[in-house]
């Protein structure tokens, strides 16, 4: 048996190279990469191995989170002008600390000298 023709085994891959562009599409409207799976078919983790496989899928998911992103950050925009009737600010921003890890801004300042003190058991001091 030449090494072409060899059986990898296992089951053949669903992939196909059309998803990178499904993918675009389906993330540009604002819906997320896990869900892409139930577009097509798949579980979660055959898209995460598909990324391992694939590396133009990974460019892909790469692309489409920041369209995906750019969809949001349009709305956020939309919504601060009053172009959105009903527009949730609050709804907006939980959406982005979760799904692009927006934080917010904490400034420490930290003047002087500080000692830290662990505190150990009895039976160590």
């Amino acid at each position: 048996m030449s090494k072409d023709t060899k059986n990898k085994g296992g089951r053949p891959t669903k992939y196909k190279q059309e998803y990178c562009q499904l993918l675009l599409d389906h993330m540009e409207q604002g819906l997320s990469y896990e869900t892409f799976c139930a577009v097509i078919g798949v579980s979660k983790q055959t898209l995460y191995d598909w990324e391992k496989a694939n590396p133009e899928f990974l460019d892909a998911k790469r692309e489409a989170f920041a369209k995906c992103l750019l969809f949001y950050e349009k709305a956020g925009h939309a919504g601060m002008l009053g172009k959105i009737t009903g527009f949730n600010a609050t709804t907006w921003i939980f959406n982005m600390k979760n799904r692009f890890n927006w934080r917010d801004k904490q400034e420490v300042e930290q003047t002087g000298n500080f000692t830290v003190v662990i505190a150990k058991e009895d039976k160590d001091l």
